[in-house]
């Protein structure tokens, strides 16, 4: 797994220029998107706050071990 920087943009943001206008948004109550920011990232968004690595891991982690082959019985 590679180290991940910054927070994933949400679903649905409108790909990597969409959230860049939504995070413009967001810091610009002036702006005319500026509501629409609010309620889709929520006022405390922060797009540099570091996602839990650990947390990650862990998650995959567990889907792995639900994905393992199983054995067939022969009947």
């Amino acid at each position: 797994i590679l180290d991940a920087v910054g927070m994933r943009p949400p679903e649905d943001s409108g790909g990597p220029w969409g959230y860049a206008e939504k995070l413009e948004a967001l810091g610009d109550p002036q702006h005319e998107y500026h509501e629409e920011a609010l309620e889709t990232l929520g006022n405390d968004h922060d797009p540099n706050a570091q996602p839990d690595i650990p947390l990650i891991e862990a998650r995959l982690e567990a889907l792995a071990k639900k994905w393992v082959p199983r054995t067939r019985r022969k009947a």
